[in-house]
């Protein structure tokens, strides 16, 4: 059966997808990550854990179970990294996108 091609395959240089490789992405959520941060210190927290995580393995979710508040929910995550990351929303849109569609290619496999 042939298999369908996803727009964004990785790079040759990204990891590979093989079985001896470890398949691991962190996603974070403005519904779980940003707002149930309420002081200063889980604040720095949760910033320095977003910035631990390689580039080429960071998610945004939405974390959200209705399917009318999962767009809502994921912009709102991809604006919380791009503020723990000071880059713009614009380039954090489109590594984690690039990184999803990584992730389930892996999963296609």
């Amino acid at each position: 059966s042939k298999k369908a091609s996803l727009p964004l395959q990785p790079s040759s240089s990204s990891s590979s997808s093989s079985s001896s490789q470890p398949l691991l992405y962190f996603g974070f959520s403005h519904a779980v990550n940003c707002a149930m941060s309420s002081s200063e210190k889980s604040r720095r927290q949760g910033r320095a854990a977003i910035r631990a995580v390689p580039p080429n393995r960071l998610l945004a979710e939405s974390d959200l179970h209705r399917d009318a508040d999962v767009l809502g929910g994921t912009v709102a995550a991809v604006a919380y990294l791009a503020w723990a990351l000071d880059e713009s929303v614009e380039v954090v849109a489109e590594r984690t996108a690039r990184n999803g569609f990584r992730f389930l290619h892996c999963l296609l496999d």
